[in-house]
């Protein structure tokens, strides 16, 4: 399986996923993919969303990591890191959100844990073709401060509505043929 075949299932799962589920399209971003990560972290510019709660803008989060392990055939770690005004649309667009005030954290988790398991799900069936039964573990979330990637191999993507996101492997997928 070469890069370029990898590259293309990750933009594959990641845009059906988006559409089927939150009715968004995307697109790889225009900064370049990162490739293998170093120990220095890399900045993004967001913003911290507006918000009627009591919560200062600082007590937010300023990104989620979603994660989830590939468990068979291979260990490897898949995630995806969204800025929280993601976060949130994705919620929303998920749950057919109406209500002026933003979703609950619950639900903001339960719907990034949701897409990082359809993703990685979508991902693997691609990779596999069916031939191999694969077991992924429970979906994990993180709350991020800063952007910071430790470890793999790093793809970035936009929504149509310029909200920049990243998909992140760690691990070797397939078995060795």
């Amino acid at each position: 399986m070469h890069t370029h075949e990898i590259k293309q299932a990750v933009f594959t799962a990641v845009s059906q996923t988006f559409e089927a589920m939150i009715f968004t399209q995307i697109i790889p971003s225009d900064l370049p993919d990162i490739g293998p990560t170093s120990s220095e972290p890399i900045e993004a510019n967001t913003e911290t969303p507006d918000s009627d709660l009591s919560e200062s803008e600082f007590d937010q989060p300023i990104f989620y990591q979603s994660e989830i392990n590939l468990i068979e055939p291979r260990s490897a770690s898949f995630s995806m890191i969204f800025p929280t005004d993601l976060a949130i649309s994705i919620t929303k667009n998920l749950y057919g959100w109406m209500e002026e005030n933003d979703p609950p954290e619950h639900l903001i988790q339960d719907s990034l844990a949701e897409i990082i398991n359809t993703v990685t799900g979508k991902l693997m069936t691609i990779l596999i073709h069916n031939q191999i039964t694969f077991t992924l573990g429970l979906p994990n979330l993180k709350i991020m401060n800063a952007l910071s990637f430790e470890k793999g191999e790093v793809y970035s993507f936009m929504t149509i509505d310029n909200f920049k996101f990243f998909f992140i492997i760690d691990g070797n997928l397939l078995p060795e043929e």
